[in-house]
């Protein structure tokens, strides 16, 4: 594996998040491509400087969404948590999801089973919801968070149904 480029990553495992618009579709047919445009350059704009405060990464530039990077999962819980609330005064809610867990890392990019699963479950986020996974959960250990179970979903890809929680801040 090491000499294709590729290695696993270190032993506490890192947190993922996908954070997409709700309604970005909508909002291009409606009101046009520089709508939306300006839409995914608040959005941009907004993830940068929360993510930078947490010490997340921007890894992956999805139009209405992202993919990022932390090597906390309480970072990762902090910080989404921030970004979903902060979505609507640039135009449009968001929804989120995040996964915990070992991967591999290739060319910048990050593979395996925790990227996947984060990207499944913000798609089963509803606007202004931030959904985890029991690990995120067990590794993100912060007082300031609390944790409401959901329930197990069905994920496409995954023959387990998962086991997922909403994350607010507490208070």
């Amino acid at each position: 594996m090491e000499a294709s480029g590729a290695h696993a990553g270190p032993a506490r495992p890192p947190a993922f998040a996908f954070i997409d618009l709700a309604g970005y579709t909508a909002i291009t047919d409606q009101q046009g491509d520089a709508e939306a445009a300006r839409l995914a350059r608040e959005l941009s704009s907004m993830v940068d400087r929360i993510v930078a405060d947490h010490a997340g990464t921007p890894v992956k530039w999805l139009g209405d969404g992202v993919m990022v990077h932390f090597r906390d999962p309480g970072d990762a819980v902090r910080a989404t948590v921030q970004m979903v609330a902060a979505a609507p005064v640039i135009g449009l809610p968001a929804h989120a999801g995040i996964a915990a867990g070992p991967v591999v890392t290739q060319d910048g990019d990050y593979f395996g089973r925790a990227v996947n699963l984060a990207s499944r479950i913000s798609g089963a986020a509803a606007a202004g919801q931030t959904l985890v996974t029991g690990s995120v959960v067990d590794l993100a250990d912060d007082p300031s968070l609390a944790f409401r179970e959901v329930g197990p979903i069905e994920r496409k890809g995954f023959a387990d149904r998962v086991p997922v929680f909403e994350a607010a801040p507490v208070g």
